[in-house]
């Protein structure tokens, strides 16, 4: 997915077993996390990220538990 720098993110999760991480870096584990992320990790719930300005880059989703549930959050200026 493709967001720009300000926007604010919302994910709707409900995937029990299936921890749902922002983070900087794909991976299983909770390391690498998106500072700022509100609810992170959460198997039932919203999580949120609002994308501060100057972080254009490649961040990732994924379940800390399963390493090929990820994908690619592709923050532009």
């Amino acid at each position: 997915m493709r967001v720009k720098e300000g926007d604010d993110l919302s994910f709707n999760v409900s995937a029990s077993g299936h921890p749902f991480y922002l983070k900087t870096k794909e991976g299983t584990g909770t390391a690498d996390q998106i500072d700022g992320v509100g609810n992170n990790g959460a198997e039932e719930g919203t999580v949120t990220w609002s994308v501060p300005i100057g972080s254009a880059g490649t961040y990732y989703y994924q379940c800390s538990l399963h390493g090929d549930m990820v994908g690619q959050i592709i923050v532009e200026p």
